[in-house]
């Protein structure tokens, strides 16, 4: 996965790398569940905050390995977009560079190219999605461009106004000092409702995401919409100092849309009720772990 540590700031660090180890975990709690239910053909998959692209990579050579493993061939193509100008061209050269063009025209990205307030990727449902967006990052800017500097009432966004439990305009805005969340709505917008596979939905969040917001505020309306739809399967507690230039605990939540679904939920230091500490070995420690 390529990272550009070295020629950014240490403030800024963080929102360009994820560590190998949390990706690889995502992809194989994103995958490894249905294994059994991949069948040859095409898939699509996004990645809302893509960075440099490492977490698309990934994904990707876990689904073609996996779907090898059980006698299928599968085609992928991966789709992103990214706000901060470097780290959008170095994925899309990192794409060039494997000779995989397609892919590359299908990240997008730049200074005017955020997701929340300019989704280039609107009209398209994905098969599998993941992301580690910005957490505890203002989106006010985006705020006034989606609602003309008239405030949350004045968003009329489809993917953050929807329709819910009998109301029409049902609101998952957030306040402004923190956006994650509606990353987390974003990938929710796009999810396949009418295949058999339906979508999965793997996501990095601080621990805020499980408690901010009071009741009928956006960061409580996103969490009730996504239980009493049965997408919830798993929260899995991330430990401390492994996500670069940050103490704070992190929290993998992982959605489903299937036409069957099973729930089940998973908190601690990477374990689950299905068995995920036994999915993969841990590499050696990476830079952000502090010595003891």
């Amino acid at each position: 996965m390529p990272t550009c540590l070295g020629e950014v700031d240490n403030e800024e660090a963080g929102q360009h790398w994820t560590p190998r180890d949390a990706v690889k975990l995502m992809a194989s709690l994103m995958f490894l569940p249905v294994a059994d239910k991949i069948e040859s053909g095409t898939y699509l998959l996004y990645d809302c905050a893509c960075g440099t692209g490492g977490m698309l990579t990934v994904a990707e050579e876990t689904l073609q390995r996996i779907a090898g493993e059980h006698g299928k061939q599968v085609a992928t193509h991966l789709y992103g977009q990214e706000i901060n100008a470097e780290t959008y061209a170095i994925c899309k050269a990192d794409l060039l560079l494997k000779g995989d063009g397609d892919a590359a025209d299908n990240i997008v990205g730049g200074p005017t190219f955020s997701t929340l307030s300019n989704d280039q990727i609107r009209s398209r449902t994905f098969d599998f999605m993941l992301a580690n967006p910005p957490y505890g990052k203002s989106w006010k800017s985006d705020l006034d461009r989606m609602s003309g500097d008239g405030g949350n009432k004045d968003v009329k966004d489809p993917r953050f106004v929807i329709e819910h439990d009998g109301d029409p305009e049902y609101s998952l805005i957030t306040r402004s000092s923190d956006g994650q969340m509606l990353f987390l709505a974003n990938m929710l917008s796009k999810m396949k409702h009418d295949t058999p596979l339906g979508s999965r939905i793997a996501e990095v969040h601080n621990g805020s995401s499980l408690f901010t917001g009071d009741a009928g505020q956006g960061e409580s309306n996103i969490r009730r919409w996504v239980i009493e739809n049965d997408w919830l399967e798993a929260i899995v507690a991330l430990p401390l100092n492994m996500f670069y230039n940050t103490g704070r605990h992190s929290e993998k939540w992982f959605d489903h849309q299937l036409l069957a679904p099973t729930s089940s939920f998973a908190s601690g230091s990477g374990r689950s009720s299905n068995g995920s500490a036994t999915l993969l070995r841990p590499n050696r420690r990476n830079m952000a772990a502090t010595s003891s």
